[in-house]
C-alpha cells in the first residue's frame, strides 16, 4: 500500500520487484488523471495495481486488506491533512493492517522540523513500532517500523547482490561511481539509528496524538 501517489515514482519502483498487488491511495480526486497527463503513467496500467481515491486514514480504518508494506508518502507536514498521519493513534491503526513481519515506512521531512518536534515524531512512531530503523535520504529521513520478530536487515548483503535490486539502486546522491547505492558500504552508511538509539532519542519527548495540533502549528 502506498498512501500518497504523488507523481507515481514510489509505486512504480515497487513494481520493479516481486509485488503481487499494489494499492495506491490518494485523497486528491484528480491526481491519477494528472499522472496520466504529465508523468509516466505506465504503472497505472499494470494489472497488479489498484488506484484508489480515498483518504488514507479512512482507508486503513475501514478496508479489510492486510499488507506486507505500507509506505506513507504524504510530503511536507505543513500541507493540509498531512499532520494526522504522524500521530500515535494513526500508527496503531496502520499496524493492525500489517501482516506478520510487515513493514511501515514513514517519510520524515526533516528540514521543516525543530529538534523538539523531530523527537516527538520519533516518539510517536517508536511507541507503536519499538523495533524501528531510521534511514538518511539526503535532506529527508525514513522511519521503518517492523511488525513481528523478523531480524532487522536480514540477508541485506545478499539482497543487494540481486541483479534487479542492483539496477534499481544504481544511482548516487553524491560523489562518483564508487558512491552508488547498490554498494553495501554506501547503502548502510544511510542507516542512522536502530531501536536502542531511537528509544534514547524519543525519551522524554511528548508523542503526537490525534488531538495534538503541534505538528500543524509549528510547521505551518
Amino acid at each position: 500500500l502506498v498512501v500518497g501517489a504523488g507523481t507515481g515514482q514510489t509505486p512504480s519502483r515497487f513494481l520493479q520487484h516481486d509485488v503481487e498487488d499494489l494499492h495506491g491511495v490518494d485523497v486528491e480526486a484528480e491526481v491519477f488523471a494528472l499522472i496520466r497527463e504529465h508523468f509516466d503513467p505506465a504503472w497505472l496500467s499494470d494489472p497488479r495495481v489498484r488506484a484508489i481515491h480515498a483518504d488514507g486514514r479512512s482507508h486503513l480504518l475501514h478496508d479489510a486488506e492486510r499488507y506486507d508494506v505500507i509506505s506513507l508518502e504524504l510530503g511536507q507536514a505543513f500541507r493540509p491533512g498531512v499532520a494526522p498521519f504522524y500521530t500515535r493513534e494513526f500508527y496503531a491503526r496502520a499496524r493492525r493492517r500489517l501482516r506478520a513481519d510487515g513493514l511501515l515506512v514513514q517519510f520524515v521531512p526533516l528540514p521543516f522540523l525543530t529538534p523538539g518536534l523531530f523527537r516527538s515524531v520519533v516518539a510517536s512512531f517508536v511507541e507503536v513500532f519499538p523495533r524501528s530503523l531510521l534511514w538518511y535520504n539526503t535532506s529527508e529521513l525514513l522511519l521503518v517500523g517492523v511488525e513481528g520478530d523478523a531480524p532487522l536487515g536480514r540477508d541485506l548483503r545478499r539482497r543487494l547482490a540481486e541483479p534487479r535490486l542492483r539496477e534499481d539502486l544504481a544511482h548516487r546522491f553524491w560523489g562518483g561511481p564508487g558512491m552508488e547505492q547498490h554498494r553495501p558500504e554506501v547503502f548502510l552508511a544511510g542507516l542512522l539509528a536502530g531501536p536502542a538509539e531511537l528509544a534514547a532519542l524519543a525519551r522524554a519527548a511528548r508523542p503526537l496524538r490525534d488531538h495534538d495540533l503541534r505538528l500543524e502549528w509549528e510547521t505551518g
